[in-house]
């Protein structure tokens, strides 16, 4: 990502968005605030094969697939590419994922859904001190209560350990 300042206002030469640091050279973020979100949100995109039914994390992105035109009918909405198992096409679905915390009573204090699978995980689920088990599958345990809270609020160490349980989908 490289930002390029013209006229005390800042322009992310990747993505194109604009800003501006009235506060002096110190506001100036080392990577696009734009481009971080971006990628944070393409981390937790899954899709559905309308083929297989296959919920996935990976797929063929949409630049890439071959007649694309010819595969889709007017007015129908535009896949996010193709599945890799059956060569279908997939669209995104909502992110099957949620996290509740229960505010710091115990030390795996985040309660992590992705899917139908359960997982307890700490601040620094992937850190050796940090905690990121496996529970079970919805439905088999009993439902959990504690409040949901929003990607946003998730801490980062929490992100990366859900990143990496999203790895086996």
């Amino acid at each position: 990502m490289t930002l390029k300042e013209v006229k005390g206002r800042w322009t992310c030469q990747n993505c194109g968005y604009e800003f501006s640091a009235m506060l002096g050279d110190d506001e100036i973020p080392d990577k696009c605030p734009a481009c971080i979100n971006r990628q944070e949100r393409q981390a937790m995109i899954f899709t559905q094969c309308q083929n297989c039914g296959k919920v996935n994390k990976k797929f063929k992105p949409l630049e890439e697939v071959k007649d694309l035109l010819l595969r889709i009918a007017p007015g129908e909405i535009v896949p996010a590419g193709e599945c890799l198992e059956c060569g279908a096409l997939v669209h995104q679905i909502e992110a099957p994922i949620t996290v509740q915390d229960n505010g710091g009573k115990t030390f795996d204090r985040y309660t992590v859904t992705i899917h139908s699978y359960v997982f307890t995980m700490s601040h620094n689920a992937n850190s050796p001190q940090g905690v990121n088990l496996f529970a079970g599958e919805k439905g088999y345990l009993p439902p959990c209560t504690d409040p949901e809270i929003e990607p946003e609020d998730w801490p980062e160490g929490l992100k990366k350990g859900i990143e990496s349980r999203i790895e086996f989908f």
